[in-house]
């Protein structure tokens, strides 16, 4: 399936919006769906482009950050 969405020009624009959701969970407090998000958004990461990748880094980085502070505030 990761295949198609890349071939059509999805894979970006599907990998794109994983860190928006590990946000939303995030800022939700929603843990568990925030861990589940990042780290299907780093298998998407891994199967793109190194250049969409490296476009996306800084939102990525954000969403990461925001994932890691719930785990902070539940210890």
């Amino acid at each position: 399936m990761r295949d198609q969405w890349h071939r059509r020009g999805l894979g970006r624009l599907i990998t794109e919006q994983h860190p928006e959701l590990t946000l939303a969970a995030a800022e939700a407090g929603d843990a568990d769906l925030a861990r589940a998000t990042t780290a299907h958004d780093r298998r998407l990461l891994d199967t793109i482009g190194k250049a969409s990748a490296k476009a996306l880094s800084r939102l990525s980085t954000r969403a990461a950050w925001a994932e890691a502070g719930l785990r902070t505030s539940r210890a």
